[in-house]
């Protein structure tokens, strides 16, 4: 299922098809103070990041960053946006960051400045499926799926490829990146919810805690 998932994730942007280079961040951060909402994370999810045969002692919240960098001329308020969230992460509200024409843009991903190695990735959609143009759009309500490989290819790398037209983006990242690494028997955390407050009609409800109950 996690195979078939990830390669929806890739087909609906062109994921993975782009010939797009690797940037260099030189840009100051834009620094976001507001955490936003807490997030809603499924116990498998939970279970999934600490292995029964892990000891974890300890967690502990740590910054995240995003650089937005736009393929299509004025898809973006600034060519290149940097921005900086606090411990733990938070949310970005497209409509502080797009500009006023409709194109295609990248989203890198920066959990730890050192090594990629060892993130643990997961998506939880939180925007509504739709069909444009007779093809089907985004996981839906509620589904969540492990995107190691799409963030190891481009999310951490290039940047995952989002697409305006139609609010093809909104429906396709939609939801929140939860990452996550555990160094010696501590398990740290931060995660980034996409979201667009013009909108409201694209996503589904969230509920306001860290863990379901089964």
């Amino acid at each position: 299922m996690n195979k078939i998932i990830f390669f929806c994730l890739s087909i609906f942007l062109g994921v993975g098809c782009s010939q797009h280079h690797s940037v260099e961040i030189q840009r100051e951060p834009i620094k976001i103070a507001d955490r936003g909402s807490e997030i809603y994370v499924p116990t498998k999810i939970w279970e999934s990041l600490v292995p029964a045969e892990v000891k974890v002692d300890s967690f502990t919240f740590v910054p995240m960053k995003v650089l937005l960098k736009e393929k299509n001329a004025g898809v973006l308020k600034q060519k290149e946006m940097f921005l900086e969230f606090p411990r733990g992460g938070g949310e970005l509200d497209f409509s502080q960051v797009l500009g006023d024409r409709v194109g295609t843009f990248y989203l890198q991903f920066i959990f730890d400045d050192e090594s990629k190695a060892g993130i643990q990735s997961h998506f939880i959609s939180q925007a509504k499926q739709r069909k444009v143009d007779g093809k089907v759009w985004g996981l839906g309500c509620g589904k969540y799926a492990v995107v190691n490989q799409l963030m190891e290819k481009e999310g951490f790398e290039n940047g995952l490829t989002a697409n305006t037209f139609n609010l093809r983006h909104l429906s396709v990242y939609g939801g929140s990146f939860v990452f996550a690494k555990i160094e010696g028997s501590q398990l740290r955390m931060a995660q980034v919810t996409l979201k667009d407050s013009r909108y409201p009609e694209m996503f589904c409800g969230i509920k306001p805690i860290h863990q379901d109950k089964e």
